[in-house]
């Protein structure tokens, strides 16, 4: 009888010490099943670090992105300013993009992001070639709030520099940059607190200016210069998961697509005519890497 009442009371300490423990799981990083209000609170931060401070947040997005343009890429024919030359097809090409970024507990945060794209295609005969190079910066301000049990929406605006270079095998040397504003959304809908699926948009409306600078085809050395607003256009959806390394420190991965679309970023036909600007893009997917603490 008294080694049952001792095993009784050890089952007991244990069940009790168990249910302690659950209730120390942290939010941010439990499933549903270790806790049921996580996923209620793992959309909005201020359910999971109402005792921390804030967060900060360093990802790199592996994109491989792939250059198009409206009408399709062409190398210049020599002596011409845009002729039909040979057209140029892009393979999928690494155009990693940094962001660094700080959120309060209350869904508050603000962060700066960098982007670039580098890449030569052969034309399909291989007697030519286009080269395109494209930057953003952007610095942001944005807020999360949650608009269900497993739903959060996050708005943001913010300022965008960005620069476009077009140059090919006849010396064609097209350059668009400028300085404008950004604004957008992503809604993001979570499966447990460690995963999640996301989709968005940015608008980006950049002002500035197109030089020509073909020193090969014109005799002006000067170059023809137009200004020059663009819509830039980017959408992406894709899944991000986030796994606790202990010290503070959380690993951030994930996976999607994007598509992004320059209006009036290219040329066709003839550069000295700004009714000849055609639009250009990059389409492709992205492996997500970071960290936050």
């Amino acid at each position: 009888m008294r080694r049952n009442l001792v095993a009784a009371a050890a089952l007991a300490a244990c069940l009790t010490g168990a249910e302690s423990r659950a209730l120390d799981v942290d939010p941010c990083l439990a499933g549903v099943g270790e806790n049921e209000s996580a996923i209620e609170l793992c959309g909005y931060s201020s359910g999971c670090c109402a005792a921390a401070g804030p967060v900060v947040t360093f990802d790199v997005d592996f994109l491989f992105m792939k250059y198009y343009q409206s009408g399709g890429v062409q190398s210049s024919d020599a002596g011409e300013i845009i002729g039909g030359g040979d057209n140029a097809e892009f393979d999928f090409s690494l155009s990693p993009r940094f962001t660094l970024g700080v959120e309060t507990c209350d869904g508050l945060g603000a962060r700066v992001r960098y982007w670039f794209f580098d890449e030569t295609a052969r034309t399909a005969d291989n007697s030519g070639f286009v080269s395109v190079d494209a930057y953003t910066f952007d610095a942001e301000i944005f807020k999360r709030v949650q608009l269900g049990r497993s739903t959060t929406i996050e708005g943001f605006g913010g300022v965008r520099w960005s620069e476009f270079n077009l140059d090919d095998d006849t010396d064609l040397d097209w350059r668009v940059d400028g300085v404008g504003l950004t604004t957008g959304f992503e809604i993001s809908h979570y499966l447990t607190c460690n995963h999640r699926l996301y989709a968005g948009t940015r608008l980006a409306v950049v002002v500035g200016d197109a030089l020509l600078a073909d020193n090969g085809d014109l005799d002006d050395s000067t170059g023809l210069g137009v200004s020059n607003t663009q819509l830039q256009v980017e959408l992406a959806a894709g899944y991000e998961g986030k796994t606790n390394l202990g010290r503070g420190v959380t690993m951030v991965y994930g996976a999607g697509a994007e598509l992004h679309n320059w209006s009036d970023a290219a040329i066709k036909a003839d550069a000295s005519d700004e009714a000849y600007l055609t639009d250009s893009g990059f389409a492709g997917f992205t492996f997500r890497l970071g960290a936050e603490y």
